[in-house]
């Protein structure tokens, strides 16, 4: 059974924390980590960092926003910044992904966010992946190099994280049936 919950005290933002520290090298992230701490501030001052624990209440995922982005200064609270999205690697493939997206479309839901933008090294397989449900804005010179600049509307998120979340649902039963 996964669990995802929202860091509110110290504890759980300190455990979310050290679970992205201890995982730094393999968060894949193209920006230095020194970016990373900036974005743990942010989230922890305006945003939200959400930690995912399976049943032996182990953290397997994390995903860090902030109300507003880069391009509108933090100032825009209509639209929400995802700057850290993590999946451990035995998880990765599994109900977690589509799990994960849920519980996002419903913090989108209830922060009356418009849109969810977020950042990705301009690779193929992130444009496949991404492209199923956000549209590439821009490529843009980051100081880390060359980022693609992904948005999707709040209510596109949320039908595709149902969407996707019914469909692995089916399979994970299907899969299971056969067995």
């Amino acid at each position: 059974m996964l669990t995802w919950k929202s860091c509110s005290d110290d504890g759980d933002l300190a455990e979310a924390i050290l679970f992205i520290l201890g995982r730094r090298h393999e968060l894949g992230l193209p920006y230095a980590f020194e970016t990373v701490i900036g974005s743990l501030y942010l989230a922890i001052d305006q945003g939200d960092i959400m930690l995912c624990r399976d049943a032996g209440n182990r953290p397997v995922a994390v995903i860090v926003s902030t109300l507003g982005t880069d391009t509108g200064e933090y100032a825009d609270v209509e639209n929400m910044e995802v700057l850290i999205a993590f999946t451990v690697k035995e998880h990765r493939g599994s109900l977690l992904f589509a799990d994960g997206l849920a519980r996002l479309a419903d913090r989108v839901k209830a922060s009356g966010v418009r849109h969810v933008m977020f950042y990705a090294a301009p690779q193929a397989d992130y444009r496949r992946l991404f492209g199923k449900f956000a549209s590439r804005e821009d490529t843009v010179e980051k100081a880390c190099g060359m980022l693609d600049l992904y948005r999707v509307s709040a209510n596109d998120l949320i039908r595709y994280a149902q969407t996707i979340h019914r469909q692995e649902k089916e399979e994970h039963v299907y899969s299971n049936a056969k067995v």
